[in-house]
């Protein structure tokens, strides 16, 4: 039969649980197991598992992606609409051309059609990963590992 831990040392295994932490960390702070944590943790109404961590963070990747692929929809509806004023500007002999007005629809037009190509070049990933950003996310969240930087 294993050792009784001292009440102190129960103690502030506990509190730690309270406090949140993990299962691995708490151990290695009490030296002792981390199924004497686990077990510590069972019964004072108390889990480890992260599982609903996982769905949710799945459900949050998945929403920030959904609105970067609408802003990036935006972006290159921006850019084709200021692109067709200007090119209506341009061919039409009455309207009284200013010449600052079409250059700044086509820099306009060029600016939200960049950013839709960041926007995708963000997203692409060149795998099933999904998005840099996403990827991070998971890890944060233990369920991934971290993407490669550089």
């Amino acid at each position: 039969m294993p050792k009784a831990l001292a009440p102190e040392l129960r103690e502030a295994i506990e509190a730690d649980i309270r406090a949140g932490k993990h299962r691995n960390e708490i151990a290695r702070t009490h030296g002792v197991s981390g199924s004497t944590v686990t077990s510590i943790a069972r019964e004072c109404d108390r889990s480890f598992d992260r599982s609903q961590t996982k769905t949710a963070t799945a459900v949050v990747v998945a929403d920030v992606a959904a609105r970067r692929a609408r802003l990036s929809a935006d972006f290159i509806e921006i850019a084709a609409l200021c692109n067709e004023r200007a090119r209506l500007l341009l061919v039409d002999t009455e309207a009284d051309l200013k010449p600052h007005k079409v250059r700044d629809l086509a820099i306009a037009a060029g600016i939200y059609y960049d950013k839709h190509l960041q926007q995708a070049a963000f997203d692409d990933t060149g795998d099933e990963g999904g998005a840099v950003v996403d990827q991070w996310l998971i890890a944060l969240t233990g369920h991934g590992k971290p993407p490669a930087v550089g």
